[in-house]
């Protein structure tokens, strides 16, 4: 698989003690970021119509990190897994001054970085795909 891009994943998770949703931040290196443009772009926005597609490879790597897909990350440490879920914020590259965690996603997105909202995903890594193509998908805006 082609890779173009390296994204940061930030899952979100409710916190009890505070009330607010925590972000928690993933660097994933080595993924295929590809625009689907369905409607007119204006300025290189993305438009109501179009989507973002990330094919992430088994060979990717994860900030040290492991996947769980959602049921068992909810209970897992996020400091050592990481998931995907609708909801999830991708931004399109790997910003070092982006925090590990944060309770204030509404300041990151103003800073204006490319980003999608997922709003699905798929888990293709066990498919019977040849090795090189199994990967995680994610669709956004």
């Amino acid at each position: 698989m082609m890779t173009n891009a390296d994204i940061t994943v930030y899952n979100r998770r409710y916190d009890p003690d505070s009330g607010l949703d925590k972000w928690y931040g993933t660097g994933v290196f080595g993924v295929a970021w590809k625009g689907i443009m369905r409607g007119s772009s204006l300025q290189g926005r993305i438009t109501e119509e179009d989507q973002i597609i990330v094919r992430i490879p088994t060979s990717a790597t994860f900030s040290g990190k492991s996947f769980l897909r959602q049921e068992a990350w909810t209970e897992a440490n996020p400091a050592e897994y990481w998931t995907l879920q609708n909801g999830d914020i991708i931004f399109n590259g790997f910003h070092l001054g982006l925090p590990d965690v944060t309770e204030d996603m509404g300041s990151l997105l103003a800073k204006g970085m490319e980003a999608i909202t997922v709003l699905a995903w798929a888990d293709n890594r066990d498919r019977r795909n040849s090795s090189s193509t199994r990967h995680l998908k994610a669709v956004g805006k």
